[in-house]
């Protein structure tokens, strides 16, 4: 998101990470509590370690439709692959060198869409100017 690096952050992602993150399934509605809760858990922490004001339930909103949206489209590219136009799903290899079947791409797009809300910057919940 910018700025300086901030240690503590670090800390509680990979602490809310841990606890969540054994909880998150390939069901969309299930991904959506896990991604609530933990980035609004993350949003709290925060909020407390750097005396911050940023929105806890704006921020569990923006993670449960994460959350969602990543386990849709994982599962949406996982049932559709067969019908996928594209080529490179279709090969099995290319210069040697395996390419990933659409169980990898699958989890790489659910991963990918899952992770967004770290790179979305929440402004400050008091701060009238600029909502």
């Amino acid at each position: 998101q910018g700025g300086e690096y901030r240690i503590g952050q670090t800390l509680a992602a990979g602490s809310t990470a841990l606890v969540y993150g054994p909880l998150a399934g390939r069901s969309p509605w299930r991904n959506a509590a896990v991604g609530g809760a933990l980035v609004g858990t993350h949003t709290s922490a925060t909020n407390w370690l750097y005396d911050e004001d940023r929105s806890v339930p704006q921020s569990a909103a923006l993670g449960a439709a994460a959350g969602w949206g990543g386990a849709y489209a994982g599962d949406l590219i996982k049932r559709e692959a067969g019908r996928l136009t594209s080529p490179y799903l279709k090969m099995s290899a290319a210069f040697g060198i395996s390419l990933p079947d659409k169980d990898v791409v699958s989890k790489a797009t659910e991963t990918t869409i899952s992770n967004l809300p770290s790179f979305i910057s929440l402004p400050d919940a008091n701060d009238k100017e600029r909502r």
